[in-house]
């Protein structure tokens, strides 16, 4: 019976200082539940309460009524974003996270009670405060862009989608990316160093149909198997590739794993011989690298070849020239969350996407 009225003495001063019948509800149907049946024993707060100092008692039922009072509503759909040059894909998933748990944290909904005098804080910090040092946003990409590339990147925001991101990284997706005859590099990209070089003068009467006609052999359409380069985000042995790389350790693998991936057209729409420069467009299955398609490229005619700009173009049905898609476009936006939010779309991620590639589930997507 004293422990009854010692938690009742809790609840009196809330119901009267809670603003509006809806908090006094609340309270209401907190103090039955808790004082129902044969006492405050079968009220579970985590600890038992009876084992715990009056005030503490007191403090710790206050933070759990804010916690079980709060429930603000975490985001969640997919967002499309124009990928920056020179950020990784992880750099801008870490940014919309990081933008919208901060905004979350922020704009928590108001408790419904407010707290009796020298009862709302504890030596701990509120339930609430301890409520958004845990809470994490689950934010994950629907396939790889390089840092050097731009363009679509997909991104899933809330529990829902992330789990579903294969939808998007088996996706067919479209890139235009320009070449450099000549010279190959460690990375395949002109980000890398210049590891051979050759001369492409016999192509100097090569022309944008020669080089189409090249395109549509079987080597470079249709079902194609391509080497993962050293450079890439695929794991083996436990570990990235681009961090065995980058410690000297890629000899160390032996022969670099290969995968089947998906090429339903590739054309080049310019090219100069003169230069030995070019731009490829190119419409393929997840999976594919569009740096390593250069570089075979290169080795078909004779010579060398790396990839010295990327777009993504598209992924799916999200389309990089599709102005009624919301899209964020610059830096700028991935720093305003209601920007952010404005962008997030609740969409279906079961129904089939249109035209997908005929290959086996790629490691992942890739450019």
């Amino acid at each position: 019976m004293r422990t009854q009225l010692a938690f009742l003495s809790l609840v009196r001063p809330l119901r009267t200082t809670a603003p509006g019948a809806a908090a006094a509800v609340s309270t209401t149907a907190f103090a039955a539940s808790a004082v129902g049946g044969s006492g405050v024993s079968g009220f579970a707060l985590g600890p038992a309460l009876g084992s715990m100092p009056g005030s503490r008692k007191r403090s710790r039922a206050v933070s759990d009524l804010r916690c079980a009072a709060r429930s603000p509503k975490e985001p969640s759909g997919i967002l499309i974003v124009n990928k920056p040059q020179n950020w990784t894909s992880f750099d801008v998933v870490n940014k919309v996270r990081a933008t919208l748990e901060k905004y979350l944290r922020q704009h928590e909904a108001p408790t419904a009670a407010s707290p009796p005098a020298g009862v709302g804080k504890s030596s701990s910090g509120s339930g609430a405060g301890r409520r958004s040092r845990r809470f994490r946003l689950r934010v994950g990409h629907g396939g790889t862009l390089d840092p050097l590339a731009s363009g679509v990147l997909v991104l899933a925001v809330g529990a829902q989608y992330t789990r579903q991101l294969w939808e998007f990284q088996r996706g067919r997706k479209q890139y235009r990316a320009t070449f450099k005859l000549g010279s190959a590099t460690d990375t395949q990209d002109c980000t890398g160093e210049v590891i051979a070089r050759s001369s492409f003068e016999h192509l100097r009467e090569y022309d944008v149909e020669a080089l189409n006609r090249l395109l549509q052999s079987e080597a470079f359409h249709g079902a194609i198997v391509q080497r993962v380069p050293a450079f890439s985000a695929v794991r083996v042995q436990g570990e990235r590739l681009y961090d065995l790389a980058r410690a000297g350790k890629a000899d160390a693998i032996g022969e670099l794993p290969s995968r089947t991936v998906y090429v339903f057209e590739a054309r080049c729409e310019a090219f100069d011989a003169r230069q030995g420069t070019g731009t490829l467009f190119v419409d393929c299955s997840g999976g594919t690298y569009i740096r390593t398609y250069i570089d075979d490229l290169g080795k078909a005619l004779g010579t060398h070849a790396h990839m010295t700009s990327l777009v993504r173009l598209r992924v799916g049905p999200y389309a990089l020239d599709d102005v009624s898609m919301p899209c964020l476009q610059t830096e700028k936006e991935l720093s305003n969350p209601e920007k952010i939010l404005s962008c997030l779309q609740a969409v279906s991620l079961t129904a089939p996407q249109p035209a997908s590639s005929p290959v086996a589930k790629p490691p992942s997507s890739a450019a």
